[in-house]
């Protein structure tokens, strides 16, 4: 080979490189954009003054319940916030790693697709953001192509 042929793909090498790397950023900032508008405004509710009428009707299995409901769906919403930073975390460990040029496990891919869906029933993650990296995932694992749509399908 001769000089001019090396720095031929030396070139393409870098550009290909730099318009990974540049997809991998504008999904990324998109996630973080998303995941930052999507979170539910959680001020604390201040429960309303009670008459002493009021008082003497609740009781204190009342209160246990609404306690016990509460911290059910406390836990619950905290398990489903931890799922969606355990996907953006995964999924840009797999945007690093095919940067570098590492192909990810595919089975890990339909993993990742299938608790993407999950986030969505779950309006943990939105359809609009879900849609864009299954698009990306589309290009740059075409031997997934098939699977990728059917998930693609799905979010319809």
């Amino acid at each position: 080979m001769n000089n001019k042929t090396i720095q031929l793909y030396v070139l393409i090498t870098l550009l290909l490189f730099g318009a990974l790397l540049g997809i991998g950023y504008q999904i990324r900032k998109e996630i973080y954009q998303t995941h930052l508008t999507n979170q539910p405004h959680s001020a604390p509710v201040q429960p309303a003054e009670k008459s002493a009428n009021d008082a003497s009707v609740s009781s204190t299995a009342n209160s246990q319940t609404n306690k016990t409901g509460q911290n059910n769906a406390s836990a619950k919403q905290s398990e489903l916030l931890r799922q969606q930073q355990q996907l953006y975390l995964d999924f840009s460990t797999m945007i690093n790693a095919l940067s570098e040029g590492q192909r990810p496990d595919l089975q890990q891919v339909s993993l990742l697709i299938t608790q993407q869906q999950k986030l969505v029933e779950a309006q943990q993650v939105s359809k609009a953001e879900a849609k864009a990296q299954i698009e990306f995932l589309i290009k740059v694992l075409p031997e997934m192509e098939h699977e990728l749509h059917r998930a693609l399908r799905a979010l319809d």
